[in-house]
């Protein structure tokens, strides 16, 4: 199948795109990538009618910015794959003349509002970038690290955290080799929700792989079986002390938990996940074409 494939292609090799690619084209695709975030405002058009007569399907990653007037142009089947978890974040490219032939959603709000409205969806996580997210054999230096952006209610949690003298890391990097030691390193790693939404992190299937456990503050809705149970929740602060007191006093119980999230850390690499991406974009060429 011939895909040309609107993403963040900026030669950031940290970014999903790059192994998502990778694995599209291990099943035997062809690829016409195109940076929708290019400073060439003619861009998206212009790979457009470049590709057009050779392409088979249109893959849109992300879309945050992406003009939904393109989409009228568009006369190929459409996959629109909606990574982020905030619905209101991606909705222009639900809502146009022109929607998608089909949505791969991340977030359990983001499925919820296309099956009310009608547009053929399926649920579909992110996952971690195997080249990058493995298991370390180091020692552990801190008993837990969060890594992420600080936001004030992020800043909050993590001082009273400090508070209790934890050996706790606290990094903004985003380098994937970086993050990878940090997470191999901790004994647990923390998730805190940047905004008061539930979503269930991408950080969860990159620390899957490692030997640290992964503690995530509640997803909510956006909890599923399919990533199983290698990992512990927390839904306020007394219970996220309570929780972090017990593992790090547990090892049995840490290592339980790492165990499992190694056992099924295969299923969640990205080049596993592109089999299901695979699957659907044939569905939707063959419905297209029938």
């Amino acid at each position: 199948m011939n895909i040309l494939y609107y993403g963040v292609f900026d030669g950031r090799k940290w970014r999903a795109e790059y192994p998502m690619a990778e694995g599209l084209e291990a099943l035997g695709h062809t690829l016409f990538k195109s940076n929708f975030r290019s400073r060439l405002p003619w861009r998206i058009q212009s790979d457009w009618k470049k590709y057009r007569a050779q392409t088979d399907l249109i893959f849109i990653q992300n879309g945050i910015p992406f003009d939904s007037r393109h989409l009228e142009t568009f006369d190929k089947p459409l996959v629109y794959m909606a990574s982020e978890a905030n619905l209101q974040s991606q909705q222009h490219l639900l809502i146009g003349t022109r929607s998608p032939d089909f949505v791969i959603a991340h977030s359990q709000q983001t499925y919820d509002w296309c099956q009310a409205h009608r547009l053929p969806s399926q649920r579909l996580h992110n996952a971690f970038n195997s080249h990058f997210y493995k298991r370390l054999d180091v020692p552990y230096r801190y008993d837990l690290c969060f890594i992420g952006g600080l936001s004030p209610r992020r800043t909050r949690i993590l001082n009273l955290l400090k508070e209790k003298q934890y050996n706790l890391f606290v990094s903004q990097s985003w380098r994937p080799e970086q993050v990878n030691l940090l997470y191999n390193q901790s004994r647990l790693s923390l998730h805190i929700h940047a905004i008061d939404e539930t979503y269930l992190p991408t950080r969860l299937f990159e620390v899957m792989p490692t030997q640290s456990c992964f503690l995530v503050e509640d997803m909510g809705k956006n909890n599923d079986p399919v990533v199983g149970k290698g990992f512990e929740s927390w839904s306020n602060e007394a219970e996220l002390i309570e929780k972090i007191d017990f593992l790090l006093a547990t090892p049995a119980a840490r290592e339980e938990k790492v165990n499992l999230a190694n056992a099924i850390a295969p299923l969640h690499d990205w080049g596993a996940r592109m089999c299901e991406f695979d699957a659907i974009f044939q569905q939707v060429l063959e419905r297209f074409q029938a």
